[in-house]
């Protein structure tokens, strides 16, 4: 039987280890946000138009007007999907791998996320814009998921921290940039055309994600930051395929000062080839890329898929 004195010692240690994870749990808790609006009467009572899209299965989602959103909303209002060939792709991603999490860095207003709940998908939806955060909320209540969405209102960066995002003026919602410039300018002060968000790392979502992962990465040139702190997350889980914009990567990669320039997308590209996994050009031939010519990589959006598993 232990002393009293060892039964004290026991205790603070117990104590103290209760503290420090408490003190863990609220540092890596913090900053992420988990998007609950739905519970908002200013949610419900938004009067963006719904609709219901032509993929298979359908879905309803919610949209901007055509003058605030000329891509994505103008494209599901007129043609009832978006951006078929990644659509196509995703869902046989999706069936490949039928217990996947489908994890959507920068979901915008949910399309992708809205389409893998209706595929019966657990989804971890990520999107740094509140505006944004909320339609995909509003979306999820018209659905019947048979999955589970978690929607955290945060960016995607190397560490936590507040960052900026800077608006694109091409009428398009889907366009707003995590700025460089991070803390530079205190929220009271930023110009009228940036807004203020918690950043987090992709590390950081483990707790939200199940044991199989598609991911797809659509974070407007910030990729490089992105899976700079990521390490954890590729050792413990695994990751079947990525989809990536890579359009604002290619135009700003000769940029100095670009999120992403030629050395980070040099670094990224290199991290996830030596992890296993392939790039491809997102044409049906799906054209391998040139892991060591990535300045030359001219495609819009590429798939990376890992080397143990079929095309899609």
């Amino acid at each position: 039987m232990a002393s009293p004195s060892k039964r004290v010692i026991l205790k603070m240690f117990v104590l103290l280890s209760a503290v420090c994870m408490l003190l863990y749990f609220f540092a890596n808790s913090c900053h992420i946000s988990v998007y609950h609006e739905i519970n908002n009467r200013r949610t419900r009572a938004c009067n963006e138009e719904c609709v219901q899209t032509k993929t298979y299965p359908k879905f309803n989602i919610c949209l901007y007007e055509n003058s605030e959103d000329i891509y994505i909303s103008v494209s599901i209002r007129s043609q009832g999907l978006w951006d078929n060939d990644l659509t196509l792709k995703i869902h046989a991603a999706l069936t490949l791998y039928p217990n996947a999490t489908f994890i959507d860095i920068g979901a915008n207003i949910g399309y992708f996320a809205l389409y893998a709940c209706t595929l019966s998908k657990n989804v971890v939806a990520i999107e740094a814009v509140s505006r944004n955060a909320k339609m995909v909320y509003k979306g999820l209540s018209l659905n019947t998921c048979k999955g589970n969405v978690i929607v955290l209102n945060n960016a995607i960066s190397n560490g936590r921290t507040r960052v900026s995002m800077q608006e694109n003026r091409g009428n398009n919602m889907g366009g707003l940039a995590v700025s460089k410039e991070e803390l530079a300018v205190h929220v009271e002060r930023s110009p009228s055309n940036l807004t203020w968000v918690e950043a987090i790392t992709i590390d950081d979502i483990l707790p939200y994600v199940g044991s199989n992962d598609v991911v797809t990465l659509d974070i407007e040139g910030y990729e490089c930051k992105a899976l700079e702190s990521s390490v954890k997350f590729f050792q413990v889980k695994t990751v079947h395929y990525i989809f990536m914009e890579w359009l604002f990567v290619r135009d700003r990669i000769q940029q100095p000062n670009a999120s992403c320039p030629l050395e980070a997308a040099q670094n990224m590209v290199a991290r996830l080839a030596a992890m296993g996994f392939i790039p491809s050009e997102y044409n049906p031939k799906q054209k391998l890329l040139d892991i060591k010519q990535v300045a030359s990589w001219d495609s819009n959006d590429i798939v990376w898929r890992h080397k143990d598993v079929v095309p899609v």
